[in-house]
């Protein structure tokens, strides 16, 4: 069989068996719909992208559960930066319109 062919039908495979409980999964964490859709496909572009370059030492499914984890974990600290940034500038603000006149 012909080493494309076999990588689409393996990736197929894995991506309907998997897609819908990591989404589920990523949801629970979440909360949000588009995050968690979001997520799932750049665990599973990043899998297509490096099928070739990939050592997997567990199952898929370990392997996407891992994966969609720690890409919750970044995205939930990256949010969390944003927000403490949005309150600090927000606290800036408060604080000049506060400030007495010269």
């Amino acid at each position: 069989m012909n080493k494309e062919i076999q990588k689409k039908r393996i990736f197929t495979e894995v991506y309907e068996a998997n897609w819908l409980k990591l989404y589920l999964h990523l949801l629970k964490i979440l909360d949000d719909e588009d995050d968690a859709k979001d997520i799932v496909q750049e665990v599973f572009t990043n899998l297509w992208n490096n099928f070739d370059h990939i050592s997997i030492n567990t199952s898929f499914s370990s392997y996407l559960f891992s994966s969609v984890r720690n890409r919750a974990i970044n995205h939930l600290a990256h949010k969390k930066i944003i927000v403490s940034h949005e309150k600090l500038e927000a606290s800036k603000e408060d604080n000049s319109s506060k400030a007495p006149d010269a």
